[in-house]
C-alpha cells in the first residue's frame, strides 16, 4: 500500500509539473464516464461490464498536437457463472458470488487532431502510457453439485488482492462542437509478469480554462 501511494504522489507531482512548465494557449479539461469491460481471455468472463469515470487535461501548444494526461476510476462486479465454469468441475452450477474489482488508471497522453480545426467534428488519435492500480475484494462463490449418489453445494472464497501495473491505452476521440466528446479507450498493462487489458466507451464534455 505504501508503495502504491509513493507512485501515486510521484506520478501526480511530475505531471503537475510538466503542466505548469508549458506556456499553453489552450487548456481543455475533459469530464465524462461510461462502460468498462475486461478483455483478457483467462478472465473476461469473470467480470461483468461496469461503469468509469473520468477527467482529463489537455493542453495546445500548438493547433493539432496537445500534451495531458487523464486519471479514471473504473468498477466491475462478479460474473459468478464465469468463476464458476473457470474454477469448479464441470458437474458443478452457479449459485451465487460477490465481489468487485477496481482500476485507477493514471496515463500521461498524446492528443493529435486528425480533422481540419474549423471543423465541427473533430476526430483525434490519443496515445499515452501510465499506470494502472488495481484491487480485488474478497470473493467469495457458491455451486452446488449433484451426482447419482450425493449432491450438495460448495463455497470457494478467494483472497482479497491488488497489483500496480504499467500499460498503455490508445483512443480515437470524437468531439462535436467542441465540447461534446465520445471516447472509446483500449487500455494494456503489465502486472506481476501477465499483461491484462480491456476498453472503455465513454461519453463526456470538454471545458475551455
Amino acid at each position: 500500500m505504501i508503495r502504491r501511494i509513493i507512485l501515486v504522489s510521484a506520478y501526480f507531482f511530475i505531471f503537475v509539473l510538466f503542466v505548469e512548465s508549458l506556456s499553453a494557449r489552450q487548456v481543455k479539461l475533459l469530464l465524462n464516464g461510461g462502460i468498462s469491460k475486461d478483455m483478457r481471455s483467462q478472465t473476461s468472463n469473470r467480470w461483468n461490464s461496469g461503469f468509469n469515470v473520468g477527467a482529463q487535461v489537455f493542453i495546445s501548444p500548438t493547433g493539432k498536437l496537445s500534451f495531458g494526461g487523464r486519471a479514471a476510476y473504473h468498477s466491475r462486479g462478479i460474473d459468478g457463472e464465469g468463476w464458476v465454469t473457470d474454477l469448479f468441475p464441470s458437474n458443478y452450477r452457479y449459485k451465487n458470488a460477490s465481489g468487485t474489482q477496481t482500476v485507477i488508471e493514471l496515463a500521461p497522453s498524446l492528443r493529435y487532431e486528425l480533422t481540419p480545426s474549423l471543423s465541427p467534428v473533430s476526430v483525434s488519435l490519443q496515445a499515452g502510457g501510465g499506470l494502472f492500480l488495481v484491487s480485488e475484494s474478497e470473493i467469495s462463490v457458491t455451486a452446488t453439485f449433484s451426482s447419482p449418489t450425493v449432491s450438495g453445494e460448495e463455497t470457494r472464497v478467494y483472497s482479497a488482492s491488488s497489483l500496480t501495473g504499467i500499460g498503455v491505452q490508445l483512443g480515437l476521440p470524437v468531439s462535436f462542437l467542441g465540447r461534446f466528446e465520445v471516447l472509446p479507450l483500449y487500455c494494456a498493462y503489465n502486472g506481476g509478469g501477465d499483461w491484462y487489458n480491456f476498453y472503455a466507451l465513454n461519453i463526456g464534455f470538454s471545458l475551455g480554462l
